[in-house]
C-alpha cells in the first residue's frame, strides 16, 4: 500500500480549492456582464442625449427666435424702397387775403418713393376751394377752385448719393442674421460641451463600477477560499483580515462610484428634461478612428466656428456703420426737378373763369451742420468697433490653430496610450497566471496573490479608461469642426 505525503495532500487540496474559486469567479463575472446586457436599461449614445437636450432647452429656443427676429429686419429695410402715400384734408373758416371772412376747403395727396440709387420720385396733387363772404375784385372768381398736379425728381449729389443708408442697413442686417445664427451655435456648442463632460464622465464611472464589481466578486470568493484554507491549517487569521480589509475598501469604492454615477445621471436627466430617476447606460463607439489631415480640419473649423463667424459679422456691422457715419458727415446738396399742371376755375361778376397752364421747377438745395463734432465721434466709434472685431479675429485664429494641433496630438498620444495599456494588461494577466502557478506549489502567499489580482484590475481599468478618453477627445474634435451636428440628423 502506497503511503501518502501529508504535505503533498495539503498542497493538492489547496490548489483544487483555488481552482474551484477562480474558475467560477471568472464565470460569474461573465454572467454578471450578460445579465447587465440583458436588462431593460436603455443604452443611450452621446448623439441621442445631445439631440434631446437641443430639442428641449428653453434658451436655445429663444436663440432660434432671435434669428427669426433678425431676418425680419431685412423686410423692414426693403420696405423703405416702397411707395409711400400721404393724404390730408382740411376745412376752415378764416380771414382771406383781403381780410374778408372766407370758407376754405383743402385736399392734398402725394405718392413718394425712394429708389435704390438714392434718388426720390414723387407725384402729388392738390385741390383748394375758397368762398369769400365779400369780393373786392370783381374779376376774381368766387368761389374759386384751384387744383394742381406735380411730378418731382430729387437727386442727391453728396449726402444720400447712391443710397448709402439703404445699402449699409441691408449689409448690417445680413451681418446681424449671421451674428444671431452664430450666437445660436455658440449656445449649442456650450450645451454640447456640458453634455460631453457629463456623458463621458458617466462612461468613465461605469467602467470604474464594472471593474470594482468584478474585483469585489473575486475578493469575496478569495475570502471564502482563505477561510476554508484556515480550516485546513494552511492560512492564518492575518490572511483573513487582509482579505476582508481589501474587500471592505472595494465596497466603499463601489458606494462612492454609485453616488457619483447617480449624480451624473441626475444632471443629464435635468438637461434632457426627463424624470430624475431615469436610468440608462452610455454607448461608446470604439471603432478605429483616422485623424483627418490638418488642412481638412483647418477648413472645417474655420468655416464652422461660431465665435469666429460672430466676430466677422461684428466686423461687417462695424464697416456698414462706418459707411453710414461717413455719409452722415456729408452736406446735403440735392438737385430738384419738377413738372406739373395748374387749373383755376370759378364764377365772376362778368363771366366764368376756367384757366389751365403747365408749371415747372428746377432748384438746388443745400443744408449743412455747423457743428460736426458729434458726427466725427460717431464715425470714430464705428472705426474702433471694427478694430475690436479685427483683434478678436486674430486671437481666434491663433486659438483655433492651437486647439487643432492640441487635439490632433492628444488623439495620437491616446492611441499610443491604449496600445501601451493593452500591453500592460497582458503583462499583468501573465503575471497573475504565473502567480497562480507558483501558488499551486506553495511558492507564493495569499497576500501576494491578492495584490497581483489588484494589479491586474488596475491595468484593466487603465485600458478601459484610456479608450473612453480617446472617444471623448474624438468627440471634442468633432465639436470643434462642427461635424458633431451631422450625427444628430437621425435623432430629429
Amino acid at each position: 500500500m502506497t503511503s501518502c505525503n501529508p504535505r503533498l495532500l495539503i498542497q493538492s487540496a489547496y490548489w483544487l480549492l483555488l481552482v474551484s474559486v477562480l474558475v467560477p469567479m471568472q464565470i460569474a463575472i461573465a454572467l454578471d456582464t450578460q445579465e447587465q446586457a440583458g436588462t431593460d436599461i436603455e443604452a443611450k449614445s452621446y448623439s441621442a442625449v445631445l439631440a434631446r437636450v437641443i430639442a428641449v432647452y428653453p434658451d436655445l429656443q429663444s436663440a432660434v427666435i432671435q434669428v427669426q427676429r433678425s431676418t425680419l429686419e431685412l423686410d423692414r429695410i426693403y420696405a423703405t424702397l416702397g411707395w409711400k402715400a400721404a393724404v390730408d384734408t382740411t376745412i376752415s373758416h378764416d380771414l382771406a387775403g383781403f381780410g374778408t371772412p372766407a370758407d376754405v376747403v383743402t385736399a392734398r395727396g402725394a405718392l413718394t418713393r425712394m429708389l435704390e440709387t438714392g434718388d426720390t420720385i414723387s407725384l402729388d396733387a392738390s385741390y383748394n376751394r375758397t368762398d369769400n363772404d365779400v369780393v373786392f375784385v370783381p374779376t376774381l372768381p368766387n368761389p374759386s377752385n384751384d387744383s394742381g398736379i406735380n411730378l418731382s425728381y430729387r437727386k442727391p449729389l453728396q449726402k444720400g448719393a447712391g443710397n448709402i443708408e439703404y445699402h449699409a442697413s441691408e449689409s448690417a442686417a445680413r451681418a446681424q442674421i449671421s451674428s444671431s445664427q452664430a450666437s445660436e451655435f455658440e449656445l449649442k456648442d456650450l450645451l454640447a460641451q456640458q453634455v460631453a463632460s457629463l456623458y463621458f464622465g458617466l462612461a468613465t464611472t461605469e467602467e470604474n463600477l464594472a471593474n470594482t464589481r468584478g474585483g469585489i466578486e473575486r475578493l469575496r470568493r478569495l475570502l471564502e477560499y482563505v477561510k476554508g484554507n484556515k480550516k485546513l491549517g494552511v492560512s492564518e487569521e492575518a490572511d483573513i483580515l487582509q482579505s476582508q480589509a481589501r474587500l471592505d475598501r472595494k465596497l466603499a469604492e463601489l458606494t462612492a462610484l454609485e453616488t457619483a454615477r447617480n449624480q451624473q445621471l441626475f444632471n443629464l436627466n435635468r438637461l434632457m428634461n426627463i424624470p430624475a430617476s431615469t436610468h440608462y447606460t452610455t454607448h461608446l463607439d470604439y471603432k478605429t478612428y483616422r485623424t483627418p489631415a490638418r488642412d481638412t480640419l483647418v477648413a472645417e473649423v474655420f468655416a464652422y466656428n461660431p465665435a469666429l463667424n460672430k466676430a466677422y459679422a461684428n466686423k461687417k456691422i462695424a464697416e456698414s456703420n462706418i459707411e453710414l457715419q461717413r455719409n452722415n458727415k456729408k452736406d446735403v446738396v440735392d438737385v430738384i426737378v419738377s413738372v406739373g399742371a395748374r387749373a383755376k376755375s370759378g364764377p365772376t361778376n362778368e363771366a366764368d373763369v376756367d384757366e389751365t397752364d403747365l408749371a415747372g421747377l428746377m432748384g438746388l438745395e443745400y443744408r449743412a451742420a455747423l457743428d460736426k463734432s458729434g458726427l466725427r465721434a460717431a464715425l470714430q466709434q464705428a472705426i474702433l468697433s471694427r478694430d475690436i472685431a479685427d483683434n478678436q479675429i486674430r486671437q481666434l485664429d491663433i486659438d483655433l490653430n492651437n486647439d487643432i494641433d492640441r487635439l490632433r496630438g492628444l488623439i495620437e498620444d491616446q492611441k499610443k496610450s491604449i496600445a501601451s495599456n493593452h500591453r500592460l494588461q497582458q503583462a499583468e494577466k501573465r503575471k497573475f497566471d504565473e502567480a497562480v502557478s507558483r501558488f499551486r506549489t506553495g511558492r507564493t502567499t495569499t497576500a501576494d496573490l491578492i495584490n497581483f489580482e489588484e494589479d491586474l484590475s488596475i491595468a484593466e481599468l487603465a485600458l478601459a479608461n484610456s479608450k473612453v478618453n480617446l472617444v471623448s477627445s474624438i468627440n471634442e474634435l468633432a465639436r470643434l469642426s462642427g461635424t458633431i451636428w451631422l450625427t444628430l440628423d437621425a435623432y430629429r
